[in-house]
């Protein structure tokens, strides 16, 4: 009996992606617009200490359409108005239904609170347009809802009466004409600069009522839906003269390649699982669109924590930090990984690993020559910094702080956990506080 070489049966499915670079370093600026999915992988790539930006208020949509609308809003610089906001029987109860803010503001002053929210949302995030090199925008469904008394497509429908909504599907060509608003807007936002921009669809099931398809279950209508936003995004990059458009088949990739390995989430058993599978995607696009040199850094980033975690355990075994076996393997990858870059090009979740080991082996008089004054994320001066606190080096700490301060500063967008952050460490470092790690 003849076997197909490439049969299923025998061969895992792995999908092809054309290799283009466009990580090429750490510090690039990269937006991320669309569904969950697209928060999902801001935090796999922060971890890795890229500069991935996602501000679930303006950046969280589902639809073509309702991505557009907001960017044209950013482009022309519109400001938020009355008609952005749902006002409930309650006069004093308000809810902005265009932007994805998942409560409801209350008083008299509500709609003038909530303007300002979104005027600021919209500055910062068209400021970040602006310097980013790479806006990655992903698609989650061809559905929209729209309020029937002005037609308007709604972001996030929290507590309005379905009875005020209709709901509709866009067909392919719709889906293809608000893709060239996304792009059209994104050319006037930047004065015709145009950055690297990734289109993707969501994996996520998206499991809205299909109310013009009586009889057909949500899982069947979630595969139209997906269906339609994938011929569509072919037909764009088929009729586009972009040069700098990327389809990078996230859906493929967890409905084929993870077909028997995917985990659904464990709060609901209908989204994908929110860790793993995003990191996994991620993996995917470093390895089809990270430069060598990030590349070979991401993976020695992985070595890192697997060495942490070792010498760990060999350290609660019992075995001296100072030991010759575990300073080899500290010592190993430093040189390694030294050769690669300069430790100011190191993801921050290997400094963050290597600045534990060091401590643990009480080489941190070392640390702080090695590192030096490099160009580090935030994130990782902050990390460094605890690590210094902990130390009982406070000067070094009160150093980086002072960096990650300067730096937050001069970004053109927020880092709100950080910034909270360091005001409590230096409160800390100010009382003489020493966290434990």
């Amino acid at each position: 009996m003849k076997i197909f070489p490439h049969a299923q049966i025998s061969t895992p499915i792995s999908i092809e992606i054309e290799r283009r670079i466009l990580l090429e370093d750490f510090g690039q600026v990269v937006v991320g617009f669309g569904s969950c999915f697209a928060q999902n992988m801001q935090e796999s790539m922060r971890r890795y200490g890229f500069r991935y930006w996602y501000k679930r208020d303006i950046c969280a949509h589902y639809s073509t359409e309702s991505i557009a609308n907001r960017l044209e809003a950013i482009a022309q610089k519109a400001a938020p108005g009355d008609d952005d906001l749902y006002h409930f029987a309650n006069p004093q109860r308000v809810h902005a239904y265009t932007y994805f803010l998942k409560r409801h503001y209350f008083g008299e002053d509500a709609p003038q609170r909530l303007h300002d929210i979104m005027a600021q949302s919209t500055e910062e995030c068209r400021t970040v347009i602006q310097t980013a090199s790479i806006i990655v925008i992903t698609l989650g469904t061809s559905r929209v809802m729209r309020l029937k008394r002005n037609g308007r497509v709604i972001t996030l429908n929290q507590g309005i009466p379905v009875c005020e909504c209709n709901f509709e599907m866009l067909s392919v060509s719709q889906n293809v004409q608000q893709l060239q608003r996304i792009v059209d807007a994104v050319r006037e936002i930047r004065a015709g600069d145009m950055p690297k921009i990734i289109l993707t669809i969501s994996p996520q099931r998206y499991l809205f009522p299909p109310d013009d398809l009586p009889g057909v279950s949500p899982y069947v209508d979630n595969v139209v839906q997906k269906s339609i936003l994938r011929a569509a995004v072919y037909e764009f990059m088929e009729q586009c003269a972009e040069a700098d458009l990327v389809y990078f088949p996230s859906y493929e990739l967890v409905i084929d390649e993870l077909r028997t390995l995917e985990t659904l989430s464990h709060y609901d058993h209908v989204h994908i699982d929110q860790v793993h599978t995003p990191e996994y995607i991620c993996k995917r696009l470093f390895q089809a669109h990270a430069s060598d040199t990030v590349q070979a850094l991401l993976e020695l980033s992985d070595q890192a924590i697997h060495i942490f975690h070792e010498t760990d355990e060999w350290i609660t075994g019992g075995l001296p930090a100072d030991h010759k076996r575990i300073e080899q393997k500290l010592q190993g990858w430093i040189d390694k990984a030294l050769r690669v870059a300069t430790p100011d090009r190191w993801p921050r979740n290997a400094i963050m690993a290597l600045a534990r080991m060091l401590q643990r082996a009480g080489w941190d008089l070392w640390l702080v020559e090695l590192l030096g004054d490099g160009g580090y994320h935030p994130y990782t001066r902050y990390d460094l910094a605890i690590s210094m606190n902990a130390l009982g080096r406070t000067e070094e700490a009160l150093k980086l702080c002072g960096q990650v301060q300067a730096e937050l500063d001069s970004l053109p967008f927020e880092y709100p956990g950080l910034q909270t952050n360091i005001k409590t460490l230096l409160t800390e470092l100010e009382q003489g506080k020493t966290p434990v790690l």
